[in-house]
């Protein structure tokens, strides 16, 4: 029994490594198995938020809005790396037929099922046998992610209680305070906020003031143009129909899609020569 227990200790990292090791390298869709674990973890923690989450924000309204956000920039981040392993491993997949891994050489009868010979109809099963890389997560891209998720919380949640006292909103006058609101928003917060995002994640690559510099004169203005096709029709929404202390839950469940467009972008211009 003693000899037992002295193994125990030993033994469960073998057992999470080897668990981890089958996650990474099994795909589904593309896709690590890995991958989708984590989204699917994401996910269990914001429907248990969303539970809690009337009990919650009348009492500590900061505090939740921050692990909200926190989870969702996360969340984003994991799924802008899962989007990009999938275009990466389609390619290769394009490739692959194109070369015809197939023992082509072979009549078609007696030929093995090649990693990429099935129909279309069984995607599933072929990605998930598929000899592609195994999942790589940036961990320090998440980290970088959520951070800002928390610092933002914290200046969004604010500025939409100064918006929300600075142009009133009564059942009398209700259209103008709303435009005035997203005119503000996307006119003065927005190009701030998106300036400040960059810089933020160039610094903490660490990058100096000459690459935050280059990044934001290479993005900025593209992604200002984007944003602007996007969220002035998303914040009349919020402003119209969303009470206050759901505006930025809202915002940042919208933006799950937004940020993660945002984390392509920012490493993308990272693997660009001109950034």
């Amino acid at each position: 029994m003693p000899a037992a227990r002295r193994l125990l200790p030993s033994s469960v990292p073998l057992a999470v490594e080897r668990v981890h090791r089958g996650l990474a390298t099994h795909h589904f869709l593309y896709a690590p198995l890995l991958n989708w674990v984590v989204i699917f973890t994401y996910l269990v923690f914001i429907v248990r938020l969303i539970y809690i989450f009337n009990d919650s924000v009348t009492v500590s309204p900061l505090v939740v809005m921050s692990v909200s956000n926190v989870l969702l920039y996360g969340l984003s981040d994991v799924a802008a790396q899962t989007v990009s392993t999938i275009s990466d491993n389609l390619a290769i997949s394009r490739r692959s037929n194109t070369l015809g891994l197939y023992n082509n050489e072979k009549p078609e009868e007696e030929r093995e099922p090649g990693p990429f010979t099935r129909a279309s109809s069984h995607l599933f099963v072929t990605a998930a046998v598929s000899p592609f890389p195994s999942s790589s997560f940036r961990i320090d891209s998440i980290v970088r992610f959520s951070t800002w998720g928390f610092l933002l919380s914290i200046v969004q949640f604010k500025w939409l209680e100064f918006l929300n006292a600075f142009i009133p909103m009564t059942d009398e006058n209700v259209v103008i305070p709303v435009l005035l609101r997203v005119l503000f928003d996307q006119l003065f917060f927005t190009p701030i906020f998106l300036a400040a995002f960059f810089a933020f994640m160039t610094f903490t690559e660490g990058g100096d003031s000459a690459a935050i510099n280059k990044k934001l004169s290479a993005v900025l203005v593209p992604t200002l143009k984007t944003n602007y096709m996007i969220w002035p029709a998303a914040q009349i929404i919020n402003f119209r129909l969303i009470p206050l202390h759901f505006q930025l839950p809202f915002a940042s469940t919208v933006g799950i899609f937004w940020n993660t467009w945002l984390s392509l972008a920012n490493s993308q211009s990272n693997s660009s020569p001109d950034i």
